[in-house]
């Protein structure tokens, strides 16, 4: 697989690090108890890296309808709550700002302190989304990972609005099954391709990559926001929705 295939859905990309199945496996074998010592399991600061928490972008990943609103998501592996996101979308004389704030935290912040603040401005014509200005602050611990503040194309998607052009299209054509982005992080431009397929629930609609290495449901009763994002033991599951 090539790097522009490595990047579907941009946050969510990289973030099965190897190593986090190591997080969770520590995490199982620690007694009831018993006080986890950092310094004999080096692997579990290796785990929670930068590209694993970029997966907060989604929010990509990321992710909401185009009626304004608020709402935060829980981010788990094997039930352990690892970070939680609170995104917001408002509209102010025809354009969309959207805004995304996370952090990790309980044990998770204690192994990795991470935090990334981004924001998606753009309008919306029948041809759909047309991007204006993306940013994207990343923080580990003191260091600052990331400072992206890029102009784009209107023809383009950025990685925190994408999945909102995805929700943009579901609400004009539920039925619609084949969905062609160009993907603008700030470094490159890629072509994305994303495909509607069969669900039981008739209430969610069923999202995924082209590569078929990620699920993504988005729920008809609320506007076609994402409820549940998924790849293997990786969870991103919305907690509290405001209107």
């Amino acid at each position: 697989m090539n790097n522009h295939q490595e990047s579907s859905f941009h946050p969510l990309g990289n973030f099965l690090n190897p190593a986090l199945a190591l997080l969770g496996q520590g995490l199982r074998k620690s007694p009831i108890g018993q006080k986890l010592n950092f310094a004999n399991h080096p692997y579990l600061c290796k785990g929670l890296t930068m590209n694993f928490f970029i997966l907060f972008l989604l929010l990509s990943t990321s992710v909401l309808a185009l009626k304004p609103h608020t709402a935060t998501y829980t981010l788990s592996m094997l039930d352990f709550e690892i970070a939680e996101v609170n995104i917001a979308l408002h509209k102010v004389n025809g354009v969309y700002t959207y805004t995304l704030e996370a952090e990790t935290q309980g044990l998770a912040a204690l192994i990795k302190d991470y935090q990334i603040r981004s924001k998606s401005v753009f309008t919306i014509n029948q041809f759909g989304i047309h991007s204006q200005h993306y940013q994207n602050f990343e923080r580990d611990g003191d260091d600052i990972k990331k400072d992206i503040d890029i102009r784009l194309d209107n023809t383009q998607v950025d990685p925190l609005n994408q999945t909102l052009a995805i929700s943009n299209a579901l609400e004009k054509n539920p039925n619609k099954k084949d969905f062609y982005f160009l993907l603008n992080d700030g470094k490159k431009v890629v072509k994305k391709h994303y495909q509607q397929v069969h669900n039981n629930d008739n209430n969610l609609i069923k999202i995924v990559s082209s590569e078929g290495n990620l699920e993504v449901y988005f729920s008809r009763s609320k506007h076609y926001i994402p409820t549940l994002i998924r790849r293997k033991k990786i969870t991103y599951r919305l907690n509290t929705l405001h209107y």
